[in-house]
C-alpha cells in the first residue's frame, strides 16, 4: 500500500486526472474524492476509511488483482484501476469509479513519473548486479545527517518496486536515494522516466538475468540507460565491460570512476589498503590530495560498496569530508531483510534495527500482517531527519499503530519521550535511552514485537536482551525465498487445482508453524502433516486451514476429531476400527482415502476396495472427502513407465469409489517432482513438499528456485597447530604440515552426521571451502583454515546459499531432506522476512 495520508499533502490525485495522466478509458465515473492511497494488495487494505483510496488490479504471474475487485468493493474502495474488460460494472461495483487502461504496470509507474515531476530535488539513482540496497542504506546513513532523505524501502527495485518508492516524495525531502533493477532489456527506460537521477552508481556486474539478454555487455547498455542526463556518474573502472559501455555512451566530464589499481586514469585511485583486527584502512588519492578512511569490516565486496559511497560523499558533499571518517566507521554490514526471531516468554521479535525512517516503518508494520496472530507492540527509537515537527511526526506515528492494529509501545529516545502523549489509546511506555530500557525492562509475554530504530541508537541490544537465549549455531530460514518457491509451483497448476503445502518434518526442519502460518497468509489450500499432535499445534496456534494428517493411529481419533483434523485412512484395520469410533461418538469424520498403487508403503491394496467400500456406505459419520495415492519414482525418468501404470491404477481406484458412493472426490497424487514432470496427472490437488523449501527434481527447475535453509555457525577458537600431531578424540585427525586450525561452533548434537569426519565433509567459510579434520564432536568441530584471514566469531555456513546443501548431503551417501530433518531443536531457527 502507498498510502499518501501518512505523508504531508503532495500525492492528491483526481480520479479524472489520474484518468488523463494514464491515458485511461473512464468507464464508470460514480465517485469523484481525490486519491491519496493506492493499493494493489487486497491483504494491506488496514482500517476502515478508504474514501481516498483506489485500488489498482494487477494481472501477475502468481494472482490476478481483479479478481478480488468484489472484495475489495466490499471493504468500501470506490475507486478502481483495471486492465480488463468488466461487462458489468454496474452490478459488481455499482457506486464507484473505475478507469481500465491496457497494462496497471505502466499506469501506476505513469502516476509515479507525473508525481517526481513535482519536485526538482536531487536524486541519486543506483543499479548493478549486487550490492544495490546495501550502497543505498549506506548513502542514505551518511548523508541523512545533513539532508532529509527518501529513499527505496527494503529492496523495491523492480517495475512496481520503483513507482511504489517513488511516490511517498513530498516537498520537504531534500535528496531522493533509489536503486534500480531490471531482468529483461526495455525496462530501466521505464524506470529512468520515473527516476531522472542525477547522480549514477553503477555497483558491478554478475550472472543474474542473463538468460534474458544476449551478452553482458548489452545487459550493461541496458542498466546504463538509468544515466541519461546524469552529470556524474561513479562506477569502478576495473569492471572493464562496465567502463567500456560507459565510456562509448558517455563523456568523460560525467564519469567519475575509481580503481584499485595505482597506474589507472581514474578519478580516484585506492592507494593502500591495509588490515587489522576486523577492520580496513583505505588510503584514496583524488585531485592530488589523499584522505585514509577507517572500516569497521575487511570483506571484499562490503569494502567495493563502501568505495562508492566514499567516492558519491567526496565528489557531491566535500563539506562533509570532516565528518566523513567518522560516518564511514560506523557503518556495518546491513540486513537488507526484517529478520523474525524467537523471543523469550513466547514473544517474537521481528529485528528491523538498521534504520528508522517513516516510510520503513509503514513497510515494516505492513510486514506484521502474515504473523501478527499475539498481541502487537512496537519497540521506537527517535525518528530523525524527517523535515516535520516532532509533535506532527509522532501524531502521525501514533496513528499508523493504531491503524494497523498495534496496541502496545515502547519508545526510547528523548524525543519520544517528550511526546508520549500523541500515543493515545495505546498503552506506551517511554525510556531517553536503550540503557534506560535495559535498566529497567519490563517483562513481555506473549507479543509479536517489531523493533526498529535509527543506527544511533543500538537498537541490537534490544532484541539481544529480549533474544531467547541460544548457542552460536543458528538455521536461518529465508520466508520470501520460500514464499518465492511457493508460486513459481503455484504457476504451473491449472487455476482449478488447488495445492496442498506439506509442512510435517517440523517443515522439512524449517519449523511448522512460522511456515504455515505464512502459507496460509499466501492462500494455500491445503496443509499436510505427518502425525497428530503436528497439527494439533497448528490449531492450537490459529491455523483454520484443512490439515490432512498422513499417519493417524487409533489412539489419535479423539484428538482428530476435538481438533477438526482431516485424517488419511490407509488400511482396512484402521478403517474398522475409525467405523466403531465414529458411530459411538456420532459426529462427523472427514478422510481422504490412500491408496496403494505400488509404493508398497501405507496403502489401501485393490483387494481391500469392496471392504472398505461397505463400512464407507453404511456409515454416514464418516465422511470420505478425498482420495490419494504417492508415486515413487517420479523424479526418474527410467521408471515413467511405472509411473504411468501407478496413474492408471489410481484412476481405477477413484472410478471405483466415486460411481459407487455417488460423489466427486477430491483426488491428488503428485509430489513436488510431479507436479513438474507429468502436469496431465494434477486432477484437484497435488502436495508440495521439498520443493517448497528449494529443493528441485533437476538442475533446470534448480537453478529457479531458491535456497531456503542456511545452517550457519561461528568459529569459536583458533589455533596454530604444528606438523606430525594429531586432532580430535581417536587421534583421527593427523596433520601432516603446519595448519591452522578453527574449532567451530557444532557437532553431532546438531544434526552434523558424524561420517562427514576427517574431510568427507565440508563446510564454508571466508570465500573458500575447507575441510573438517578428524572426528566430529558432540556440539564441535575443528576445520582447517590454513591461508584463509579468518578471526574468532567469523560466520561458518554448513549449507545454503554459498554451500549447497547437495554437496553435503552427497558426501553423507544420503539426500537433501534428511539433511534438512535431521537438525536437532537446538539449533535456533531465525525466521527472515523481507
Amino acid at each position: 500500500m502507498i498510502n499518501q495520508e501518512d505523508h504531508p499533502s503532495s500525492f492528491f490525485f483526481s480520479p479524472v486526472s489520474i484518468q488523463e495522466i494514464t491515458q485511461g478509458n473512464l468507464c464508470q465515473y460514480r465517485h469523484t474524492a481525490s486519491i491519496h492511497t493506492i493499493v494493489f494488495d487486497s491483504r494491506k487494505l488496514i482500517g476502515d476509511n478508504h474514501h481516498h483510496t483506489m485500488f489498482i488490479a494487477i494481472q501477475g504471474d502468481h494472482h490476478d488483482g481483479h479478481d478480488y475487485i468484489s472484495f475489495v468493493y466490499g471493504q468500501g474502495v470506490r475507486c478502481f484501476l483495471i486492465e480488463k474488460e468488466f461487462p458489468a460494472l454496474q452490478i459488481l461495483v455499482p457506486e464507484a469509479t473505475v478507469i481500465q487502461v491496457s497494462s496497471s504496470i505502466k499506469a501506476l509507474q505513469a502516476l509515479a513519473q507525473a508525481h517526481r515531476k513535482k519536485f526538482s530535488i536531487p536524486l541519486i539513482a543506483i543499479t548493478g548486479s549486487n550490492g544495490k540496497t546495501i550502497v543505498k542504506e549506506w548513502l542514505s546513513q551518511c548523508l541523512a545527517t545533513s539532508y532529509y532523505v527518501i529513499k527505496s524501502p527494503q529492496s523495491y527495485n523492480s517495475q512496481v518496486g520503483v513507482p511504489c518508492s517513488v511516490l511517498p516524495m513530498h516537498e520537504k525531502h531534500q535528496l531522493g536515494i533509489f536503486e534500480a533493477g531490471i531482468s529483461q532489456p526495455g525496462e530501466m527506460q521505464r524506470l529512468w522516466h520515473i527516476l531522472r537521477p542525477s547522480v549514477g552508481i553503477f555497483t558491478n556486474i554478475g550472472s543474474a538475468h542473463d538468460a534474458y539478454f544476449i551478452s553482458q555487455t548489452q545487459k550493461i547498455k541496458e542498466k546504463a540507460h538509468l544515466f541519461q542526463n546524469c552529470k556524474t556518474i561513479i562506477y569502478c573502472q576495473d569492471h572493464q565491460l562496465i567502463h567500456h559501455v560507459l565510456q562509448q555512451q558517455y563523456s568523460v566530464h560525467q564519469r567519475m570512476a575509481w580503481s584499485y589499481q595505482k597506474s589507472s586514469q581514474a578519478v580516484f585511485i585506492v592507494q593502500k589498503i591495509s588490515t587489522a583486527y576486523g577492520t580496513t584502512d583505505i588510503t584514496i588519492r583524488y585531485h592530488g590530495d589523499q584522505h585514509t578512511f577507517r572500516l569497521p569490516f575487511q570483506e571484499a565486496s562490503l569494502l567495493e560498496n563502501a568505495i562508492h559511497v566514499l567516492v558519491c560523499c567526496l565528489i557531491l558533499y566535500p563539506s562533509m569530508v570532516a565528518r566523513l571518517p567518522s560516518l564511514l566507521y560506523t557503518l556495518q554490514p546491513v540486513a537488507m531483510r526484517l529478520t523474525l526471531k524467537e523471543g523469550m516468554h513466547g514473544c517474537y521479535l521481528l529485528d528491523d534495527t538498521y534504520n528508522n525512517d517513516f516510510v520503513g516503518f509503514v513497510a515494516a508494520l505492513e510486514a506484521m500482517l502474515p504473523y501478527a496472530r499475539k498481541e502487537k507492540m512496537v519497540i521506537l527509537s527517535d525518528m530523525l531527519q524527517t523535515g516535520w515537527s516532532a509533535a506532527l511526526l509522532y501524531a502521525k506515528v501514533a496513528a499508523l499503530c493504531r491503524k494497523y492494529g498495534v496496541r502496545y509501545g515502547i519508545g526510547i529516545g528523548p524525543l519520544i519521550s517528550e511526546h508520549r502523549a500523541c500515543f493515545t489509546g495505546l498503552d506506551f511506555q517511554t525510556y531517553t535511552s536503550v540503557d534506560h530500557f535495559l535498566k529497567e525492562m519490563p517483562l513481555l509475554k506473549d507479543r509479536f514485537i517489531l523493533i526498529k530504530g535509527a543506527r544511533v541508537f543500538a537498537l541490537e541490544q534490544v532484541v539481544d536482551a529480549l533474544q531467547k537465549k541460544i548457542h552460536h549455531t543458528v538455521l536461518e530460514v529465508n520466508l520470501k525465498a520460500l514464499i518465492h518457491n511457493f508460486y513459481f509451483f503455484r504457476q504451473k497448476l491449472k487455476r482449478s487445482t488447488q495445492l496442498m503445502a506439506m509442512v510435517k518434518a517440523a517443515a522439512y526442519g524449517s519449523s511448522t508453524f512460522e511456515v504455515a502460518q505464512l502459507l496460509a497468509y499466501h492462500q494455500v489450500d491445503y496443509l499436510g502433516v505427518a502425525y497428530t499432535d503436528e497439527g494439533i499445534l497448528l490449531r492450537k496456534k490459529g491455523i483454520r486451514l484443512p490439515i490432512l494428517v498422513m499417519n493417524v493411529t487409533p489412539f489419535c481419533f479423539e484428538k482428530v476429531l476435538t481438533y477438526d483434523l482431516t485424517m488419511q485412512v490407509y488400511s482396512l484395520a484402521l478403517l474398522k476400527v475409525l467405523d466403531i469410533f465414529s458411530k459411538k461418538h456420532a459426529q462427523p469424520m472427514a478422510i481422504h482415502l490412500k491408496i496403494d498403487t505400488g509404493m508398497h508403503r501405507l496403502g489401501i491394496a485393490a483387494n481391500e476396495f469392496t471392504a472398505v467400500l461397505k463400512i464407507l456406505q453404511e456409515n454416514a459419520y464418516i465422511q470420505t472427502v478425498g482420495i490419494l495415492s504417492h508415486l515413487a519414482s517420479a523424479d526418474l525418468p527410467s521408471h515413467d513407465d511405472f509411473t504411468h501404470a501407478q496413474a492408471q491404477k489410481f484412476l481405477d481406484a477413484v472410478c471405483f469409489f466415486e460411481k459407487r458412493l455417488q460423489k466427486t472426490l477430491l483426488k491428488h497424487l503428485l509430489n513436488t517432482a510431479g507436479i513438474i514432470r507429468f502436469p496431465a496427472y494434477q486432477w484437484d490437488m497435488v502436495r508440495l513438499g521439498i520443493g517448497l523449501y528449494g529443493v528441485g527434481v533437476d538442475t533446470m527447475v534448480q537453478k529457479d528456485l531458491r535456497v531456503v535453509n542456511t545452517l550457519k555457525t561461528i568459529i569459536l577458537q583458533i589455533k596454530s597447530i604444528p606438523a606430525n600431531v594429531t586432532v580430535g578424540y581417536h587421534r583421527k585427525g593427523i596433520v601432516m604440515q603446519a595448519m591452522t586450525l578453527a574449532i567451530i561452533a557444532i557437532g553431532y548434537a546438531d544434526g552434523l552426521s558424524r561420517s562427514l569426519s576427517d574431510g568427507q565433509g565440508k563446510v564454508w567459510v571466508k570465500g573458500a571451502i575447507v575441510p573438517i579434520v578428524g572426528y566430529i564432536c558432540m556440539d564441535t568441530c575443528m576445520i582447517d583454515v590454513t591461508g584463509i584471514p579468518v578471526e574468532v566469531g567469523d560466520e561458518v555456513i554448513i549449507f545454503g546459499e554459498t554451500y549447497d546443501v547437495f554437496l553435503g548431503a552427497k558426501a553423507q551417501n544420503t539426500i537433501a531432506y534428511e539433511v534438512f530433518t535431521k537438525m536437532s531443536d537446538r539449533v535456533k531457527r531465525v525466521y527472515i522476512t523481507a
